[in-house]
């Protein structure tokens, strides 16, 4: 009796997580007059300004590090997946 190949499941949230990350990068304000311009559009007061802007930065390093984490974790993926397959064939 011949085998069934493996199926996969198609890779749902690997489009999903790219698609959060990357609106994250472009709404994070990334110059002073545009984190002006945020302010008062969300409704942010004066005061408040000096708590979040202290913020600012470790969340724009927070996202470029997620962003590049799972770029190097799908890149992982496919080249033991390719290793795999290579082993399969010989």
């Amino acid at each position: 009796m011949a085998t069934e190949p493996e199926k996969r499941r198609p890779a749902v949230r690997a489009p999903a997580v790219s698609l959060v990350l990357g609106l994250m990068a472009a709404l994070v304000p990334k110059c002073p007059l545009c984190l002006v311009a945020y302010l008062p559009v969300l409704g942010v007061t004066v005061g408040a300004a000096g708590a979040l802007s202290a913020m600012l930065r470790p969340a724009g390093f927070a996202v470029a590090a997620l962003s590049l984490g799972f770029i190097g974790v799908r890149h992982m993926r496919k080249r033991t997946s390719i290793r795999r397959a290579r082993q399969r064939t010989t």
